[in-house]
């Protein structure tokens, strides 16, 4: 592999031809990744890679089922002061999907916790013969998150009808009660194609994200999830 630093392109510019048998070429290290709960019959994708302050560099994935995983990583050597490491892992099954994802400086003895799909979220229609207005309701077990709930009809991108609310963290912890998707279809500029329709089957998803950032930026340290439930109903 090779990595260059502190390059300042400008149009014209001719930079030194990229020789993988040079002296500036150098291999990768097989380090390895523990996951803990990692359902056995939902094995998730993994991806890991290199955040420089140039961009972002991948470095593994492939399919996890197991306790262990290998990560491609640096030699030490090679670090610079303001690089981390990210690996994630994402799975999705019949119930639910799980996100997770960690920030660190060195992959020797980092161990990923995957958290368990949530449940107890229930969702009806809640609008007159005819009408769709769903409401999703669900408990609020995690402080600081940021809950969600997705709708979704049909499977064709351009045309699939879809809403999505965000619950900030501070309502979360304030408000006591069913969150409601509003209704805007009484607002300016409302286009009838989008409600969702009678009798059509309906993807839902209720979950939570959280960081444990204290800034804009990922640290060393630093774990992102992303949790839901999701059934289908026909409203």
């Amino acid at each position: 592999m090779i990595i260059r630093r502190n390059l300042r392109l400008v149009p014209g510019t001719t930079i030194a031809p990229i020789d993988l048998h040079s002296a500036e070429a150098f291999p990768l290290q097989t380090a390895q990744i523990g996951l803990a709960n990692l359902p056995v019959a939902d094995p998730g994708q993994m991806g890991g890679g290199l955040i420089t302050g140039g961009g972002s560099i991948p470095l593994s994935a492939g399919i996890n089922s197991g306790a262990i995983v290998p990560f491609a990583a640096l030699p030490s050597a090679k670090l610079a002061p303001g690089d981390l490491y990210v690996v994630n892992h994402y799975s999705s099954s019949a119930a639910g999907t799980v996100d997770v994802t960690s920030y660190f400086r060195s992959p020797n003895g980092q161990q990923l916790t995957i958290p368990a799909i949530p449940s107890g979220a229930q969702v009806w229609n809640t609008g007159e013969p005819g009408d769709v207005r769903l409401t999703a309701e669900w408990p609020m077990t995690e402080p600081g998150s940021a809950h969600f709930a997705d709708y979704a009809q049909g499977s064709d991108l351009p045309n699939m009808r879809w809403w999505h609310l965000t619950v900030s963290p501070s309502h979360a912890t304030t408000e006591v009660g069913p969150i409601t998707v509003p209704d805007l279809r009484g607002m300016a500029g409302w286009n009838s194609l989008w409600d969702l329709a009678v009798g059509v089957a309906t993807t839902w998803s209720v979950g939570s994200r959280s960081s444990t950032s204290v800034g804009a930026s990922p640290r060393g340290g630093t774990i992102e999830t992303s949790t839901a439930q999701q059934e289908t109903i026909t409203p």
